[in-house]
This record gives structure tokens, sequence and C-alpha cells, in this order.
């Protein structure tokens, strides 16, 4: 028997393993963020997160465990997910997704009928050796030190300023065994932290979760890349795969201009949720007739 439920905070612990980890982060701190747990015989089969953006409830992940897959779990939990939010009188649904990453939730995304945009945030991956070759990541990283290097005090004021600015989208402060502290970079400004690169290990791939700067100088991100790239190259083979979660305008930017053309834009779907009440009108029309016909 399937079940659909939300997941309170200490439920959502049983389904971690189906979330991925940048996802976690980049909706810890939303307002409006929904877990919904898929349990088959109440066993844990499948997740989603959604939250509102703009003010229409988003779909952001579905995952099906692979051992549930292909008895049409998704394409029920999806339809339940689309019905909830017409049955609460929601107008609008839409779907964030970065194409490639789960083609198997494409697939079901094809069932209806979604106005489509492209938008300015995704993922980009490449490898350490192509960093290495780009021109712009040659030379010295200026001002910049190892995140394990500064001490939890030093930090504290990069840290406040960070939520200050609204740009806080990982736990502060920074739990440095979360991520290759000897390789996440801190710009230094004015003897202060004042800009900040975070590099994890995913699986046997690097993954750049997070950049941030708030100092004066333009250069600052290149320069913090430059030191990742240097310190790890060294430790890392040319062929290890990185991944940069491209969470801003600026850092897509940033990213194309220094020369990454490997970038996956999200994509953003919505759908008129009057297509279930079209739906409704013609079962119950359909319904009508049949009892007609047996009178």
């Amino acid at each position: 028997m399937e079940q659909y439920i939300r997941l309170s905070n200490s439920e959502v612990m049983d389904y971690v393993h189906m979330i991925p980890t940048w996802l976690i982060e980049h909706t810890r701190y939303a307002e409006d963020v929904e877990f919904w747990g898929m349990k088959n015989w109440s066993v844990p089969c499948g997740v989603a997160v959604l939250t509102r953006e703009d003010r229409i409830m988003t779909l952001k992940h579905l995952y099906i465990d692979k051992k549930y897959r292909g008895g049409g779990r998704g394409t029920r939990f999806l339809q339940q997910i689309l019905q909830r939010e017409y049955k609460k009188g929601e107008t609008e649904f839409q779907v964030q997704y970065i194409p490639g990453q789960y083609p198997e939730f494409e697939r079901l995304l094809r069932r209806y009928n979604w106005e489509r945009k492209e938008e300015l945030i995704g993922s980009a991956n490449c490898t350490i050796g192509e960093l290495a070759e780009l021109k712009y990541l040659q030379g010295n990283y200026g001002n910049t030190k190892a995140l394990s290097e500064c001490t939890e005090e030093s930090l504290h004021s990069l840290y406040q300023e960070i939520k200050d600015r609204g740009v806080a989208l990982v736990d502060l402060p920074i739990k440095k065994e979360d991520y290759l502290a000897e390789y996440s970079a801190v710009t230094i400004e004015d003897g202060k932290p004042a800009g900040l690169l975070l590099v994890k290990k995913e699986d046997k791939d690097i993954v750049i979760s997070y950049l941030v700067n708030l100092s004066s100088n333009v250069a600052a991100p290149i320069e913090m890349m430059r030191f990742v790239l240097q310190k790890g190259s060294g430790q890392y083979s040319p062929e290890t795969k990185c991944r940069f979660a491209v969470v801003s305008e600026t850092l897509l930017q940033l990213l194309e201009k220094i020369g990454i053309n490997t970038i996956q834009k999200r994509q953003c779907c919505r759908m008129d949720l009057s297509w279930f009440s079209e739906a409704e009108r013609m079962v119950n029309a359909y319904v009508d007739v049949q009892l007609e016909i047996h009178k």
C-alpha cells in the first residue's frame, strides 16, 4: 500500500539519502519549504521537495528509490502533488530542474502541458585538467588563504555580513569538517575575511558548493578559484570531475567569462492547474452519460 505524507523535520532523516546535499543546503533557509515522502508498505521509497517561489508552489526535486522504480510510482507521486495543489485552490504550479540530471523525472513531465523557460542559474561541470588550462585561472591568488587556517573568531564578522546581505545559502557558522577545508578559500581584505569559496567531496567528484565575495576586489572570486586549483591539483588527478553549483546570475556570468562553457541552465516549467478542472469536467460528463445509458 502506498502512502503520501508531509514529512516533519525528524522524518526527513529517513529520506535524506534520496535528496542531494546541495538541495538540502539551499532549502535550509526557505520560508515555505515542504518535504513529502512516499511509502510502500511503510518503507520510504520516494521523496519530493517543494518551495514557494514568487507565490507559486515549486517542485524542486522528485526522486523514487531505484529499488522501487518501474511500477509507475513516480507518475502517481507527481499526480498526487499536482492534484493536492489544485484541491487547495492554487491556479498555477511550477517545476525547476537542470536538464540531464534526472532523465526519468523529465520523462514524467512530458505527460503534462508546461510553459517552459530557461533560467540564469544551474550547474557547471568540467574536470580539474580543463580548469588548469583556462588562462584566467593562471597566475597568483592574491591575499587568499585556506579555510582551515582561519579561526572561528576571525570568520564571525564575515558570517554576520553574509547573513545581513541575505546570501547565506549554507549553514553558518561553517562546520569545517563538512568541507575540504584545506582547499576551501577565504579572501582577506584589511586583515579580515571578506570572501568565501567552499569545496566539498561528493563520491569521487569535487564540488564548488558556495562562492561569495563581499570585498572591494572584483578579482577575488577568480583568485579564490586559482587558490583551489593550485592547492588541489597536486592531490587530485586532471581527470577528476569538478562541479559548480551555480546559484546566482553573477556566478553564471563569471564562469562563462573565464571559459567554462559546459553550463547546464535550470529549466522552469509552469502549469495552469485549470487542466485538472477540465479533466474533472470530462470525467463527470462521462459518468453522467453512462448513467443515462443504463437507466
